[in-house]
């Protein structure tokens, strides 16, 4: 695999990292623009797993014979400062955190956003570019996107949070306010929002995990609510976060408004930003682990008084529709229905860099696809399942769903099934409207 491909400063040679299929094995080549011809390796990076080189090099400003680059070598995403022959000069960013984005030079150091509060929420640093010293300057809590202008001096931050419904304010490389450009109103004030949440527990190895409540506008303690566990679960990507309405779309506060539910989010292990060991705990296995975090979320609301633990839905979509027909044939005695969109069913069939970083090949690791195929648990489903595929999707091509249906003729198993004609991976447009009317329309008719 060709990736992060990076020009030099001069356009004489051009920086490419190059992962052998296994993706456990990155160089970082050299290469003459004019000819094509290899000139070196830089370096090399190694992992048991696999490594994930996501970002370019970046050019250090007014010094071409050096660069920074991202390695989750030490466990979390940082920045690293070589030499251009590949000498390890310094680490840049260094901590329990994980970088985001790179913003901007500013003389001696550089400005960028990373996690803070278990990924909870994006903060802006200041780092000094030869010696790993990282200064939070961002004040507000919440999720921060940042600009700067040409010499990094000035940055316009946007932010917003749970509390804040957005900010945009104009700071000096120190973090020091020059200006509140823009302080948004609450688009709902005149509103009846239903209330969220945000607060953690811990997996069964005590890893601590991010959840997300939304309880009805009119929550009483002393009742008891149905519950939708709304699931992703999947490598590279994070649901909940100290932002505007928690990252939670609107379809949710419908549902726990008009409809008197409880809408529950955790994001387990597998899932981004809370580092290398948190995130390829789930390696050649997925969905084991990851099942194993959404039902001690289940526990958890089980746990809770005003919880009916006999209504009990799960949705999810794309890695978030594996993991809710997983959970149905795995645990078909917790959830009474659940919606599955665009589901991947069988590892082999899906897009090979994604399948292999995280599985290996088929060839490799047998018992790993083997294990994690949903073909072979389709004969477990009792509740009612509605699964969903567009018709068009070429990202989940229709091959998964359609030989989960054919299993379930075959195993003499009910299924409900729904595809949006004309649709990629995701139904968008007007055609939402009625894709999320089926998905709360089937939770509200089943969930009893």
């Amino acid at each position: 695999y060709l990736t992060n491909i990076a020009w030099g400063p001069e356009d004489k040679y051009i920086y490419i990292a190059i992962l052998n299929r296994d993706q456990n094995h990155m160089k970082l080549n050299k290469y003459d623009v004019k000819t094509g011809d290899f000139v070196k390796t830089l370096f090399e990076e190694r992992h048991e797993n696999y490594v994930q080189p996501l970002h370019p090099m970046i050019f250090v400003e007014g010094n071409d014979n050096e660069f920074l680059w991202r390695s989750e070598r030490d466990g979390y995403d940082h920045f690293y400062r070589y030499t251009i022959d590949g000498k390890l000069m310094n680490q840049v960013t260094k901590g329990k955190w994980v970088v985001k984005d790179f913003i901007a030079f500013t003389g001696n150091s550089i400005i960028l956003t990373g996690t803070h509060k278990d990924a909870l929420e994006t903060q802006v640093f200041r780092s000094t570019i030869k010696a790993p010293r990282s200064t939070m300057i961002s004040k507000a809590e919440g999720m921060h996107r940042v600009q700067a202008n040409y010499n990094g001096r000035f940055l316009i931050d946007s932010y917003n949070s749970l509390q804040n419904p957005g900010t945009i304010e104009l700071v000096d490389h120190t973090g020091k306010s020059m200006r509140t450009l823009l302080q948004s109103e609450n688009p709902f004030k005149n509103t009846e929002i239903a209330q969220t949440e945000l607060y953690s527990i811990k997996a069964n190895d005590g890893t601590p995990l991010n959840c997300r409540m939304i309880k009805p506008a009119g929550f009483v303690p002393d009742k008891t609510y149905p519950a939708l566990v709304y699931v992703y679960n999947g490598p590279g990507v994070q649901l909940i976060y100290n932002s505007n309405l928690a990252a939670a779309p609107l379809w949710m506060h419908y549902l726990a408004n008009a409809h008197n539910y409880i809408v529950f989010t955790v994001d387990g292990r597998g899932s981004e930003n809370r580092g290398r060991d948190f995130e390829q705990t789930i390696f050649r296995n997925l969905g084991e682990v990851e099942m194993r975090d959404q039902i001690r979320g289940v526990e958890h609301l089980k746990s809770l008084d005003f919880i009916d633990t006999d209504r009990l839905a799960v949705h999810g979509w794309s890695y978030g529709g594996f993991m809710t027909t997983n959970l149905m044939c795995s645990y078909p005695d917790v959830f009474t229905c659940g919606i599955a969109g665009g589901p991947v069913i069988d590892w082999k069939f899906y897009e090979v860099m994604y399948t292999e970083r995280f599985m290996d090949t088929p060839k490799t690791n047998p018992e790993g696809y083997e294990n994690t195929s949903l073909l072979n648990k389709a004969k477990n489903l009792k509740g009612e399942l509605l699964m969903i595929h567009g018709a068009q999707d070429d990202v989940v091509v229709w091959q998964h769903s359609m030989d989960f249906v054919r299993k379930c003729v075959e195993e003499g198993v009910q299924l409900d099934y729904f595809p949006y004609p004309s649709h990629p991976h995701n139904v968008r447009g007007k055609d939402r409207i009625h894709l999320m009317r089926k998905v709360i329309d089937y939770i509200i008719d089943h969930n009893q």
